[in-house]
């Protein structure tokens, strides 16, 4: 996937890995061996995440700059200002 080419660059960006926010609760799901090489922050992040399996991931950043990035996998049970949990019977 590439997040830029031809003459249209006007919404140029840096590629988000395998993200869900507060989309809906993410509940009894597997993500197993998944191999994510983005220039972003998230290269896996699922908030609202229960009872699921988040196992043989890799989340890689090749350059070094630090400008967005490196590439995390994060897990949270609900992601806001407020209230950010570990992940609940993962």
């Amino acid at each position: 996937m590439v997040n830029c080419e031809g003459e249209r660059t006007e919404f140029c960006g840096p590629l988000q890995g395998i993200v869900s926010f507060l989309d809906g609760r993410i509940q009894s799901r597997r993500f197993e061996g998944d191999a994510v090489i983005t220039h972003h922050w998230h290269g896996i992040t699922m908030s609202n995440i229960h009872d699921s399996v988040v196992r043989d991931d890799v989340a890689h950043d090749p350059d070094t700059l630090a400008d967005v990035g490196p590439a995390w996998m994060r897990m949270n049970t609900l992601s806001t200002a407020l209230d950010a949990r570990p992940p609940e019977g993962c």
